[in-house]
């Protein structure tokens, strides 16, 4: 009845000998065409039919009203095994290749749709597991059906989603986390963005997208919100004789790993594609967790990129609920034991709280954030945008933690004010040099992450500066306030 409702609005019902039909617009390609009426009439398309619909649903050429009922006849009809490998196959024929790398790799990632407004845990678990010795090739999109996505969450953190193939490898070595962006990598997904966002539930693309990273994971953490999708996923997985994985969903019906209760699991072994996957539920005792969160409460979040920000840097700043660092350690420990890093579930949580006390974890981001913006070749993403997208991330979080009376008694802002066109007037020089402190740059990198502020500003004012910059920006210039406190001691100290 759906399908049918979807189909008088899209294309409007005519009578016909006492026949009720529907019409397709006379631009309606015929791949489409013909495997939606096969489906209208309960039948099912061959794969060469339905290979040939899924390109016209992936090329320009073709409506989104066309796109969208076919999604909807997709989406009704059921996923099944044959259906996912024809998309997955449609989309690799068009997708950037990625040059092999020299390490395995892992990911995280969800299908999304269970309807819960829950968390993305995906991408912070992701990074948490990155600091803790993994190599995860995250592949995501911005949001589908929800405000915020994989993509829209490390853009408002400052990262610049268009990385080069090329430049992946070193982003992965020095940083351990790089997010390859599934428009990037498969550039017909961008020609059914808009359709899947307007009708506003799950389609094939959702449970798609963890078969075609284009890094090729070995170790893999599929979550589904319903258990057939989780079966049909890990099936589908059993055909790939390379990758180890598991495909979870919790028993509260989302696509996540519960910290909590039991969560279904289908592990998918490397070895004959005619294998199948073991089922083997996941128990919350097995993260040796303190039994001290409610029920529930490790759900909320599925807010906006910035208020999802704000919660990954309080996370990965040591300063989030236990509820949440619970939920975000326990999905990474599962991807720790899947890529054999750890040997139980409590072994992989010691470590991935080992990565978010360290620091391990926030270096990880800030260091894919930084290496994105050099290494991109994306000239219509201006640094300054991430920059300001970042510290609206920093604001918030400060609003979150530090009370306004005590910002106002800060040092930095407790001292005298200077004016600033008279600290620049009439000297002995018809010119006057303001010199800079900065350890690193967008473009450049690291400058000098080892220079003493003090003695810099110092020789500058000396030398006859009459003013000194100082970059406090800490993720691309890798500076603090605490330079700026320094530097205006040694200047007072410095100057008459």
């Amino acid at each position: 009845h759906f399908f049918a409702s979807l189909f008088v609005c899209f294309f409007g019902p005519v009578w016909v000998s006492g026949a009720l039909l529907f019409l397709l617009p006379c631009a309606a390609m015929a791949g489409i065409s013909t495997a939606m009426g096969l489906r209208m009439r309960g039948q099912v398309p061959t794969a060469a039919q339905e290979r040939e619909a899924i390109r016209e649903l992936l090329s320009e050429s073709v409506s989104e009203v066309q796109k969208a009922g076919y999604l909807a006849a997709l989406s009704t009809s059921g996923l099944t095994a044959e259906l996912l490998k024809l998309v997955a196959e449609v989309l690799q024929e068009a997708s950037v290749a990625l040059p092999a790398l020299p390490w395995p790799v892992a990911d995280i990632v969800g299908t999304g749709g269970d309807g819960k407004n829950s968390w993305n845990v995906s991408t912070p678990a992701a990074i948490v597991a990155a600091g803790a010795g993994l190599k995860v090739a995250k592949h995501g999109n911005r949001a589908a059906s929800s405000s915020s996505g994989s993509a829209d969450l490390l853009e408002q953190l400052g990262a610049c989603l268009a990385v080069s193939p090329a430049t992946v490898a070193t982003i992965l070595e020095r940083a351990g986390f790089c997010f390859l962006f599934a428009s990037s990598f498969h550039p017909t997904m961008r020609n059914v963005a808009s359709v899947r966002k307007s009708l506003g539930f799950k389609t094939v693309f959702n449970s798609v997208g963890p078969l075609v990273n284009p890094a090729h994971p070995s170790a893999m953490v599929v979550g589904a919100s319903d258990k057939d999708t989780a079966e049909l996923l890990a099936k589908v997985l059993c055909r790939d004789s390379s990758a180890r994985a598991v495909v979870v969903c919790s028993g509260d019906g989302v696509d996540k790993v519960s910290p909590l209760g039991p969560t279904h699991a289908w592990w998918v072994e490397p070895g004959s594609p005619e294998a199948t996957p073991t089922y083997k539920p996941i128990q919350a005792e097995e993260f040796g967790f303190e039994p001290s969160v409610t029920a529930g409460t490790y759900l909320q979040g599925g807010g906006t990129p910035l208020q999802n920000a704000v919660e990954v840097l309080t996370l990965l700043r040591g300063a989030a609920p236990t509820a949440l660092t619970n939920f975000v350690v326990a999905n990474a420990a599962v991807l720790a034991v899947v890529a054999k890093q750890a040997a139980s579930l409590r072994e992989g949580v010691t470590a991935m709280r080992s990565s978010l006390s360290s620091g391990k974890a926030l270096h990880a981001l800030d260091e894919y954030v930084r290496l994105s913006t050099k290494l991109s070749r994306d000239s219509s993403s201006n640094i300054l945008e991430r920059i300001v997208r970042r510290r609206q991330v920093e604001v918030a979080y400060s609003q979150r933690f530090v009370p306004e009376e005590q910002l106002r008694a800060m040092k930095y802002f407790s001292s005298p004010t200077v004016d600033f066109a008279a600290a620049l007037g009439p000297s002995k020089n018809p010119f006057g040099v303001i010199a800079e402190v900065k350890r690193a740059s967008p473009s450049e990198g690291d400058i000098n992450t080892s220079l003493n502020v003090r003695h810099m500003v110092t020789q500058y004012a000396q030398g006859g500066a009459v003013g000194v910059s100082i970059l406090t920006e800490p993720v691309w210039f890798k500076g603090s306030l605490e330079d700026l406190s320094v530097a205006r001691e040694a200047l007072a100290a410095a100057t008459p």
